[in-house]
């Protein structure tokens, strides 16, 4: 289910994979966890105006994927283990966020760093 949300993350911007795409990729991800989404989830976070993205990623963004969903792990990871008052901190203040995210091992070679 972690996995599916991760992908859901990552297609919030690219606009040159299609919704249908990713709403299979990550239907297919989450039914590995035995649910099935419900019509009103899908609706609100799986529609094609919510998939439709904002801007067109590299190939190998898509092409090397796990590539990205490894950088997310980690960042999530690290975001995670920080108290809440450094979590609002970094969220409201770009320019920190972006220091943290140097700290993401490969950071450099992620395209998901500029989406997050």
């Amino acid at each position: 289910m972690l996995a599916a949300k991760m992908l859901w993350l990552m297609f919030l911007c690219p606009s040159n994979t299609g919704a249908v795409s990713k709403r299979g990729s990550i239907e297919r991800v989450f039914s590995w966890c035995g649910y099935k989404i419900d019509e009103v989830t899908r609706d609100r976070y799986l529609s094609d105006n919510v998939l439709t993205g904002v801007g067109s990623s590299g190939t190998a963004y898509n092409t090397m994927r796990w590539r990205e969903l490894v950088y997310l792990i980690r960042f999530t990871e690290l975001f995670l283990k920080l108290d809440k008052p450094k979590k609002e901190e970094l969220l409201n203040n770009y320019i920190k966020f972006a220091q943290l995210l140097i700290q993401v091992p490969d950071n450099e070679n992620r395209q998901l760093r500029h989406m997050l």
